[in-house]
């Protein structure tokens, strides 16, 4: 039984982030190597980054469930760029809403004890927000943005119609 339109993009959507997903974990592999290995595939254990890393994954799923549906509802006319901007805006609310479970996380940590004052907590809540939501912006949406908005351009012409 073939797709509807919306199916299909959701499909290639779909598709699309897992392409991604697996890139961005052999660059990270490869990167994160040690010493006298070519690459670790085990990095995000040896780093705790599990439980966030799999928040990312949850919401780049949700955002390519969504985006692609409504991609496949605006037509031919510029699909391409919109599909390219959709996927730079499930990449960065992936970055920002698993760097803020992190923030929370180590806010929660190191929450004001007895004695602390609202600067300390200020400058705990600054330097949280700073290594785990900046930092990974920083570090992640340049390389980031141009495989996700070559996946999303090519998610978005295949949902057009129109030929590659």
């Amino acid at each position: 039984m073939p797709l509807s339109a919306n199916s299909a993009t959701r499909v290639r959507a779909l598709r699309a982030v897992t392409i991604g997903l697996v890139l961005a974990y052999l660059v990270a592999a490869l990167a994160f190597a040690r010493a006298g290995q070519v690459v670790d595939l085990g990095w995000p254990a040896r780093f705790n980054a599990v439980p966030s890393l799999l928040l990312a994954v949850l919401v780049l799923y949700s955002m390519a469930w969504a985006l692609g549906n409504w991609s496949a509802k605006g037509g031919p006319g510029h699909a391409g760029w919109r599909g390219a901007v959709y996927g730079v805006l499930a990449l960065l609310a992936a970055v920002v809403l698993a760097g803020g479970w992190n923030a929370a996380q180590a806010m929660v940590r190191f929450a004001p004890y007895s004695g602390t004052t609202a600067a300390d907590f200020g400058g705990q809540l600054g330097d949280a927000c700073y290594d785990y939501i900046v930092k990974p912006l920083l570090w992640i949406m340049p390389l980031g943005s141009l495989v996700a908005g070559l996946l999303g351009w090519w998610v978005g012409r295949r949902a057009s119609g129109a030929s590659n």
